[in-house]
């Protein structure tokens, strides 16, 4: 069997893109990186930039109980359990730095991924895992790519999706303000993702945001109503 037989053989018996991460050793041939993008509508012209993320998922990927992370080839040694704040900031600005270098990157990719129902994905898992290991960094970033793709319908409603699918409990009002300006959009797209959150999601401030919003097509606002109603006989 040959390398490229070996690769297509090996995805098939992967039960998730996700079980196939974690099985790859990260310096096997060029080819397993193609045949994993594959599986989330990466375009071959593209795989240069998916294994760019592929790499970032390796570097900044720790175990939840584990205190340092490595970034940009170096162990950071600064234990996140310092009660230094200033250490504690600098970790902080070293891990969001190297997340910005990948915005790029991950947008490109967010825009080719499909989203189900209901159902994670490549990006939703990789969004998770950098939430384990430095949430609050996590919440940041997503929040400044928010904010620079303000016209691209797109990305916005492929964030939002990524917020309902990876967002703790504890965490939810945190971010409620990006899900509050997908309620606010001109796209029915957006504003349709952002329902979706406020529906997995499910508080008293959810249903506040939903009941002051104006929605820009009968589809959208039968959606919500449907939610508001949801939620005042549960919540209320």
């Amino acid at each position: 069997m040959n390398n490229m037989d070996d690769v297509l053989e090996k995805s098939k018996k992967a039960r998730s893109v996700r079980d196939y991460i974690h099985s790859l050793d990260f310096d096997e041939t060029y080819d397993q990186i193609i045949n994993l993008a594959y599986t989330t509508n990466i375009h071959i012209d593209d795989i240069s930039h998916f294994s760019d993320l592929v790499h970032l998922y390796k570097e900044l990927h720790f175990d939840a109980n584990e205190a340092t992370s490595l970034v940009g080839q170096e162990q950071v040694s600064e234990s996140l359990e310092s009660t230094d704040s200033n250490d504690i900031e600098m970790q902080n600005r070293k891990v969001f730095a190297q997340l910005q270098k990948y915005t790029l990157t991950f947008v490109r990719i967010l825009k080719r991924t499909d989203f189900e129902d209901g159902m994670t994905n490549y990006v939703s898992d990789v969004v998770e895992d950098f939430i384990k290991s430095n949430s609050f960094v996590t919440y940041s970033w997503l929040s400044t790519i928010y904010s620079s793709y303000q016209k691209d319908a797109v990305v916005l409603a492929g964030l939002l999706r990524i917020i309902e699918l990876t967002i703790r409990n504890e965490d939810v009002d945190i971010l409620l303000p990006i899900v509050k300006a997908g309620l606010a959009d001109k796209s029915s797209m957006v504003q349709e993702a952002a329902i979706m959150v406020i529906e997995q999601w499910r508080t008293k401030s959810c249903l506040e945001a939903l009941e002051t919003s104006t929605f820009h097509s009968k589809m959208i606002e039968v959606y919500a109503n449907q939610i508001i109603e949801e939620l005042k006989e549960e919540l209320l």
